[in-house]
């Protein structure tokens, strides 16, 4: 999994692009995240999930930003296959996020994109998938 930053500030609209360096990605989709607190510890986080198809033996990159100003933690974005976690921004054994994650589908099929903020809190931003050149 490679992982590397994007500097680019999400708006609650998502009218912002969050994407990597367009010279060697070719943007596919840009997705709005935008998330209410949970009501109750008992209660499932709120999460965005959008489903994309994505084809076997192409390099895929999917990034992510959020708005600071209105997102008191950090946004956590994965990508899965059916129910199967295929990556993830977030790595758990040490506590980090990471501005995007990359993979090569193996599969193709229909993948689901799903975003959500850590401990369920409210928060916005935006999400990019973007395929290799």
């Amino acid at each position: 999994m490679l992982v590397a930053s994007v500097g680019v500030k999400a708006q609650c609209g998502g009218n912002e692009l969050c994407a990597p360096n367009l010279e060697k990605y070719t943007l596919l989709k840009s997705y709005a995240v935008e998330l209410p607190d949970r009501n109750s510890k008992m209660e499932r986080p709120p999460e965005a999930m959008y489903p994309v198809i994505l084809y076997k033996g192409s390099h895929y990159r999917i990034s992510g930003c959020q708005n600071m100003e209105n997102s008191s933690t950090d946004m956590i974005y994965s990508l899965f296959l059916r129910d199967q976690l295929i990556s993830t921004n977030y790595n758990k054994s040490g506590g980090k996020n990471y501005a995007a994650f990359e993979f090569i589908c193996n599969k193709t099929g229909v993948y689901y994109f799903k975003a959500h903020f850590q401990e369920g809190a409210k928060g916005c931003g935006s999400a990019s998938l973007s395929m290799k050149k």
